[in-house]
């Protein structure tokens, strides 16, 4: 009778080792995506200041992981400018079918714009950071920064810009030798960062010079003729007109220079011949026409002293106010 229950023990126990032995779990593979949570947009830029317009983007990425702590190293990559295929600088192209213009930006891995954002293999290096990743999933972002240079780039036409360039993160386990040209790193995301502006129509007046018509002996019987210079700075492609009012000492239309007693009259003209008077009209009809270059642009303006009779000697002057309209 005991035989049996001996038999059942064995059984047993058998049952209760099948039950008690479990193999373990394979940990969780590192696995890591990124993406750009916002665009850039330098907002509306004046190509007369010299001032740089910057801006930033937060780039967020997110890891699983297994169930310890994993040292990873991230790599953030910008490509090329799409149409130049260069580096430095990157270009925004002007959204407008009736005239061709670019804009010339760059992405940076520093807020002092020192280091590019590049490539593995570019001419430019990615952006590489190490961070520890807590078991199963973890997830931050870091920032990466944007900057137009407006000096030397007035000759772009106002209107609308934009760009879209590729960004990509890849990843890897942190060892010895990690970098960003490793061959063990893993493609994690890829996605375009979209990049704009709109650059503003300016006109700058840069200087003016004092028409002089200098020194008069005697008695005004002739014509007296000066002249002087308006220098101006107009962004590429945008008309204006440049006008001068009538002065501080006018009699309606007729200007005047005031001197001890008494005026002296005088007229300004758009032309050599002295013609075509020089005013301030609503509808733009006498003033200077131009188109801007980008670049400095001067006007003449031609002055003339009529002949008339004045009631003292002294010195004469008046001041002109100069317009630009755009």
């Amino acid at each position: 009778m005991k035989k049996p229950v001996s038999l059942l023990r064995f059984y047993l126990m058998a049952a209760w080792l099948a039950f008690g032995y479990c193999a373990p779990a394979p940990a969780a593979a590192l696995s890591c995506h990124g993406y750009a949570a916002e665009n850039i947009n330098f907002g509306n830029i004046n190509l007369l200041d010299s001032t740089p317009v910057n801006r930033i983007a937060q780039i967020s990425y997110g890891c699983d992981n297994g169930d310890q702590p994993t040292e990873v190293l991230l790599c953030i990559s910008a490509g090329p400018s799409p149409v130049s295929l260069s580096y430095d600088p990157r270009y925004m192209q002007l959204v407008d079918t009736s005239q061709s213009g670019s804009l010339a930006y760059n992405l940076y891995q520093d807020a002092a714009a020192t280091t590019i954002l590049g490539s593995a293999g570019g001419a430019a290096a990615p952006l590489a950071f190490i961070t520890t990743i807590v078991p199963y999933y973890d997830e931050g972002s870091i920032t990466i920064y944007g900057r137009v240079a407006p000096f030397g780039q007035a000759g772009s036409p106002n209107g609308y810009y934009g760009a879209a360039l590729p960004l990509k993160l890849s990843y890897m386990a942190n060892e010895t030798g990690a970098n960003c040209s490793s061959p063990k790193l893993v493609l994690g995301q890829t996605w375009s960062l979209q990049v704009e502006t709109f650059v503003t129509s300016q006109c700058h007046i840069n200087q003016t010079s004092t028409l002089n018509f200098g020194t008069v002996p005697g008695l005004l019987t002739d014509n007296v003729d000066g002249a002087s210079a308006i220098s101006l700075t107009c962004t590429n492609a945008l008309p204006y007109y440049v006008g001068l009012d009538n002065g501080q000492h006018a009699d309606g239309a007729i200007r005047r220079m005031q001197g001890p007693n008494g005026y002296i009259q005088y007229e300004l003209y758009r032309d050599s011949q002295r013609t075509q008077r020089w005013g301030n009209a609503g509808d733009n009809t006498d003033k200077a026409p131009g188109t801007g270059t980008g670049s400095s642009q001067a006007f003449t303006v031609y002055g003339r002293v009529m002949p008339q009779t004045f009631t003292s000697s002294g010195t004469f002057s008046d001041t002109i106010v100069v317009t630009v309209t755009y």
